[in-house]
């Protein structure tokens, strides 16, 4: 194993020690939940001991059983060990690479390389728009509702140099997605529309911008018009995004602000000089095995588990081991934005790596790492960062909710943790929403079978093809399906106000009437004639004498010449028995029903 490796091994193992539960001078210092088996072993006491003591005390406890805080210290103060509980610490993987690439290229020849820019603003401001003027491409005009709905990086050439470009959502729903794009920028174009001026999402994104100290160039995109375009309209907007922080040069500051169109080049122009300017002190190692971020991560039906990458530091290679997620993959093919097969692709640059077995969640950190013991113990490190942070649970606040159960299918990673997020946003204080499965790729017979329960929905971020939209037809399930994020947000909210809507009835099933009755000791049964409709096991019955309700209860059994029968239809014979009432008479009446929901507006009902 290399130097540099041990290095980083090194630095993950003594961030590891600290976040280790441990007795240390008569101390127990713990973080999270101790079970009684976890206390005996760190304390170095039997179990018996542990459980014996307790019970003493009246807590009848079990070896696998979490105890309470108040029971830990308890215990430890009967062995006179004093004890300290620590939030539970989590180990960064991807802080301490970063520690150590850093380390490593502080060592190294260090060549120029090219910027990592973020193009950022609210929604339909023209970000797309930029950076289609930029590549002279048509790239806004086919994103689904004219919005961008995923990261996409991309690099051009001006004036002989390259520039990476990284264009994120600017609808409020990705606001992950625009900090994953803040963790991969060297400079953010924040485009700021000269008519709607300062937006929402404009401060949002100001405030990662403070956040992460990074520098900006504000571009303020206008129309011909004398409405936006005049120096009125310039200083007022200056004075929005001043109260934001951002200060310009002209008024003492040091934030670029360029004032043009994103469809003039000559505009376009003006912002890639600045870049270019801006660029000129940004050093890389070139030699070294690559790191960076993944895109996204999807199923390509020609392909196979497809990983798009940014490459932050150094180059990667055919036949290089990737370790990224607390997995570990090997690079069959590189593709570059051509889909053309490369050798080797280094900083700033964004391929696609064909070869790796699994889906990759979106901003991961990967390392390319081709020592085989150095890539076991790595792939172990990171499954112990995940094994030790807090697990995920159902809140408490679901109690009383109405519960509705989600299929999520999306194209790709990225896009289905957009999903997640406004599925956290819509649930509410009556409907909670639940995700049963989620699954990047294609929709599968097996995501399709769990569509089965009356408050269950499949909800698809995808383009379908028309064999998909057929089967789904013929499943007759509930699913919805668009490639334009609000409209999904839109049909959520439609199920939850449907669902919020619905209210509990009784729906009558049949009746009978009561010709005999049969004296037990055991209970008695009614002798009964069904006059409408079914009856069944499972129903509620209302007793009914003279026009009233006299009792309301079970079926406890159903039977007809001593055969137990789920039910029983008009027109035949049977004997009833009750959970609790028994004095049946005849010519007494029994109505069968079923608690049944019913929505309050039927036009509210989705498909």
């Amino acid at each position: 194993m290399e130097s540099k490796e041990k290095f980083l091994l090194a630095s993950i193992r003594q961030k590891l020690v600290s976040s280790v539960n441990q007795l240390k001078n008569r101390q127990l210092i713990y973080s999270g939940n101790l079970t009684v088996d976890n206390l005996s072993e760190l304390l170095n006491v039997s179990l018996e001991e542990t459980i014996s003591f307790f019970w003493n005390q009246d807590e009848k406890i079990k070896k696998n059983q979490v105890l309470s805080d108040e029971l830990v210290a308890i215990f430890c103060q009967s062995k006179k060990i004093q004890v300290i509980k620590k939030d539970k610490q989590r180990l960064n993987v991807n802080e301490v690479i970063t520690e150590y690439l850093t380390q490593i290229d502080k060592e190294q020849f260090l060549e120029k390389r090219p910027p990592i820019i973020s193009i950022m603003g609210h929604v339909d401001h023209g970000k797309t728009t930029l950076l289609d003027t930029i590549q002279q491409t048509q790239n806004q005009k086919k994103e689904a509702g004219g919005i961008t709905q995923k990261i996409s990086v991309s690099q051009v050439e001006f004036r002989g140099e390259k520039i990476t470009f990284c264009d994120t959502p600017g609808h409020r729903i990705f606001m992950q997605m625009r900090q994953r794009g803040i963790y991969l920028t060297d400079l953010v174009v924040l485009v700021v529309s000269a008519e709607d001026g300062v937006m929402p999402q404009t401060v949002e994104i100001i405030e990662y911008i403070h956040q992460h100290n990074l520098p900006v160039i504000v571009f303020l995109n206008h129309k011909k018009s004398w409405e936006t375009n005049n120096e009125t309209n310039l200083q007022k907007i200056k004075g929005q995004l001043q109260k934001q922080g951002l200060t310009f040069e002209d008024w003492g500051g040091n934030v670029v602000l360029i004032s043009g169109s994103v469809k003039e080049k000559k505009d376009v122009e003006i912002l890639l000089k600045n870049i270019s300017d801006f660029s000129k002190s940004l050093k890389g190692n070139f030699q070294r095995s690559a790191d960076g971020v993944i895109i996204d991560s999807y199923l390509s039906r020609e392909q196979g588990s497809t990983t798009n990458l940014l490459i932050q530091g150094g180059k990667i290679q055919e036949r290089d081991w990737l370790v990224v997620g607390g997995r570990e993959g090997k690079v069959k093919r590189i593709l570059d934005k051509h889909n053309k097969i490369i050798k080797q692709a280094s900083i700033g640059e964004v391929v696609k790596v064909i070869g790796l077995d699994f889906l990759v969640e979106p901003g991961e950190k990967f390392l390319v790492i081709n020592e085989r013991e150095f890539r076991k113990e790595m792939t172990n490190l990171i499954n112990y960062q995940k094994d030790n942070q807090s697990l995920n649970f159902v809140p408490n606040d679901t109690v009383g909710k109405k519960n509705i159960k989600l299929i999520l299918i999306a194209d790709s990673q990225g896009a289905l943790e957009v999903l997640e997020t406004i599925i956290k946003q819509e649930s509410s204080s009556l409907v909670n929403f639940q995700i049963l499965y989620k699954k990047a790729g294609i929709l599968n017979d097996y995501a399709l079978n769990l569509v089965k329960d009356e408050l269950t929905y499949l909800i698809l971020f995808t383009k379908l093809s028309s064999a998909t939209e057929k089967k789904l037809k013929e499943s007759k399930v509930k699913w919805f399906s668009s490639e334009i994020i609000y409209q999904i947000e839109e049909e959520l909210e439609k199920i939850a106000k449907v669902q919020q809507e619905k209210k509990k009835v009784e729906k009558e099933t049949g009746t009978a009437k009561v010709t005999e009755v049969f004296f037990f000791s055991k209970g008695n049964i009614a002798g009964c004639q069904v006059t409408n409709g079914t009856i069944s096991r499972k129903d509620f019955v209302k007793v009914v004498r003279q026009g009233k309700i006299i009792a309301t209860d079970k079926i406890h059994s159903l039977e007809s010449k001593n055969i137990a029968l789920s039910e029983v239809r008009r027109g035949q014979e049977c004997g009833i028995t009750l959970n609790k009432y028994q004095a049946f008479q005849i010519n007494d009446q029994i109505y069968a029903y079923r608690i049944v929901e019913e929505n309050v507006n039927e036009k509210n009902q989705p498909k």
